[in-house]
């Protein structure tokens, strides 16, 4: 019979243990959960985020038609028509395909992020926008 209380003793040490592994990976869980929600608080817009360049740092999948239309725009440094856009993206110009990078591109011009639209089916990029009004003087400047 003494083997056989060993053995249970053994089997109630182990559940014992494995209900505070259990207790602890609870207050794990509720600490990360607490850190998610901290994370939620802050605003998306981070200054960390305005400084950098790539497409992730905005929340735009590189492989979407905007974010290729973001590199492409970028690349070529100047604003572009949304049938120069497509070509630049290496996209067929269609009817469909314009529609779409245009529409999506309206939402963040209507927004006011990330893109900008200087002329009718032309989108450009906020942050030129923002360079040409910092270097320009204003206008009672020399009177």
């Amino acid at each position: 019979m003494g083997a056989r209380r060993k053995l249970a003793e053994k089997i109630r040490k182990k559940q014992q243990e494995i209900r505070e592994l259990e207790a602890s990976l609870r207050d794990e869980r509720k600490y990360l959960e607490g850190l998610e929600d901290s994370f939620k608080l802050l605003p998306r817009n981070d200054e960390d985020d305005e400084d950098a360049d790539s497409t992730e740092a905005h929340g735009i999948r590189p492989s979407s038609l905007v974010g290729k239309a973001l590199d492409a725009l970028r690349t070529k440094g100047g604003p572009l028509h949304v049938n120069e856009l497509l070509q630049a993206i290496g996209e067929v110009v269609t009817k469909e395909k314009r529609g779409a990078l245009s529409g999506s591109l309206s939402a963040y011009v209507r927004r006011r992020e990330i893109f900008s639209r200087p002329q009718p089916n032309t989108f450009g990029l906020l942050e030129w926008d923002r360079a040409s009004e910092e270097t320009e003087p204003p206008e009672d400047f020399g009177s």
